[in-house]
């Protein structure tokens, strides 16, 4: 699967999933910070990259938008408030269960919760 981290995630991190052999891009390498939910959202979904954000805000309402445009968006991944976006190690730990448990990547509008471990 290929990932898209948007502005609440450090460019840290899509740096070491990449060297943990993820394909992640982060916003702030590209040029989006700064953009709607809606203008992330579809940047993810023409990509075909599932979108990891902290921002629960609008992304429900994102969604909706881009489907009615004929968009499919190969998932939105939430990262639970209280975690550190620090916390490197369990983010990869989660994304390595999440493509366990979907070998095929996620269907389509898939909204889910990495579940992060700690040692």
């Amino acid at each position: 699967m290929k990932y898209y981290l948007d502005e609440n995630q450090s460019p840290v991190v899509a740096r070491m999933l990449r060297t943990a052999g993820f394909d992640a891009v982060s916003s702030h390498e590209i040029g989006m910070n700064g953009r709607e939910d809606y203008e992330q959202l579809r940047y993810a979904a023409l990509e075909r990259r599932c979108l990891i954000t902290r921002d629960y805000g609008d992304f429900d309402e994102a969604a909706a938008q881009l489907l009615a445009d004929g968009v499919e968006h190969d998932g939105i991944l939430l990262l639970p408030r209280p975690v550190s976006p620090n916390d490197f190690h369990a983010i990869e730990s989660s994304l390595n269960d999440f493509e366990e448990w979907y070998p095929d990547g996620f269907p389509p509008g898939f909204v889910g919760y990495l579940l992060l471990r700690h040692a």
